[in-house]
């Protein structure tokens, strides 16, 4: 089987070419990096090769390139790894000749144009080959386990009034600079999820939220991280956790404490724009290879007014070849890009998390040398008072 690779040698791309080898896929590898892309091709991560088109003008092509790469090379499924504002170019090429297409997300109204577009070519051609937005980690495989937890018998509880999301990547050592925080992932994704706007379920509806707005301290296995709201993973499921019944739904982020505020001064009293907050972010942040990512997803139960909490705790740490975030970003994504590939979710054009195999965790682990054991542990359950 074949996939094709946007984006091929980005930090996600190059583990999502990895892992597609891995499943035993001809992976065609498509980026305007030719040195990069070689490299690709010398550690045997893709068997084709294909530089963005470039124009006259210097200025690059990547709906030309799109095209003739699907026509081409006719891939079971394409993966996009491209910075979000490009996606629905890609998606738009693969929705009009009926490929298979799911990318990492990153910007909710982006991820809503392209499934509206597969909406519109599915009723006017009565069939359309299924996309998936946002297969990255969060929204992505956060919302993948909340649905695997909802589906244990035990969760179908007309108790269960809320789930709180969080997810967070980290250094595995403090200290490296005063907020503690270095890249593992692009700095545009960043700043989207930081300054857009942010929505949440609360008291049965749907309301809207400050930016890096209801700071919070949570203990994650031996650490006290600060919790803030951001954008893009709770919006993707909203209104189905309403129509679920849920009282209280919504998202934030884990870092590590002082990090909230130390990016407020910089946009709320220094009046800094995106672009000279991600420019200052860039001179102080490097980029990380020793990191580790936290994942807490809280049930929280209402019996007669009195509330408990059992939360899920997921700790994913690098290997020797991968950052955790790498790992925990691109794995599962090749890993419903397969299920995708074999036709498993043909029956809908537009996929949600809840449309993912019932038995995800079983395919994740037990990949040909995909996923070590390490990279999901089995989870810690905690019931405590809320």
């Amino acid at each position: 089987m074949k996939c094709l690779v946007l984006g091929a040698t980005g930090l996600m791309g190059n583990a999502v070419c990895y892992g597609m080898k891995k499943l035993g896929y001809q992976v065609y590898a498509i980026d305007n990096n030719v040195f990069e892309l070689e490299k690709l091709k010398m550690h045997k991560r893709a068997d084709i090769l294909s530089c963005v088109i470039t124009k006259q003008d210097g200025s690059t092509n990547l709906l030309e390139t799109c095209k003739y790469a699907i026509l081409e090379y006719k891939p079971d499924i394409v993966i996009s790894c491209l910075p979000y504002h490009l996606n629905f170019v890609a998606a738009k090429v693969c929705i009009i000749n009926g490929i298979r297409y799911c990318d990492l997300g990153g910007n909710i109204q982006i991820s809503e144009k392209i499934e509206n577009f597969a909406k519109q070519i599915e009723e006017y051609k009565k069939y359309s080959a299924p996309v998936f937005t946002d297969l990255g980690l969060a929204p992505g495989l956060i919302n993948i386990i909340v649905e695997e937890l909802i589906r244990e018998p035990n969760r179908r509880d007309k108790n269960l009034s809320g789930i709180y999301l969080h997810c967070g990547g980290l250094p595995v050592h403090r200290g490296i600079n005063n907020i503690s925080y270095g890249f593992t992932f692009g700095i545009n994704g960043l700043i989207n999820e930081y300054f857009n706007d942010c929505f949440c379920l609360q008291g049965g509806k749907i309301v809207k939220t400050s930016p890096m707005g209801d700071l919070r301290i949570v203990n994650v296995v031996t650490e006290n991280l600060e919790a803030f709201n951001t954008s893009g993973c709770a919006e993707k499921t909203l209104q189905l956790m309403k129509d679920r019944g849920l009282k209280d739904y919504r998202y934030q982020t884990l870092r590590r404490p002082g990090h909230c505020k130390t990016i407020k001064f910089l946009k709320e009293d220094c009046s800094l724009d995106n672009e000279k907050i991600e420019n200052l972010l860039k001179k102080g942040c490097p980029n990380i290879h020793e990191d580790k990512v936290y994942i807490l997803i809280s049930f929280i139960y209402d019996v007669n007014g009195t509330k408990s909490q059992l939360n899920h705790i997921y700790e994913i740490y690098p290997d020797q070849q991968f950052t955790a975030m790498q790992r925990a970003t691109a794995f599962p994504t090749c890993v419903v890009a397969d299920e995708m590939a074999r036709g498993l979710l043909d029956k809908h054009s537009v996929l949600e998390y809840r449309h993912v195999s019932t038995n995800f965790f079983q395919i994740f682990s037990s990949g040909p040398n995909l996923t070590p054991k390490s990279l999901l542990p089995d989870v810690k359950k905690i019931t405590v008072p809320y």
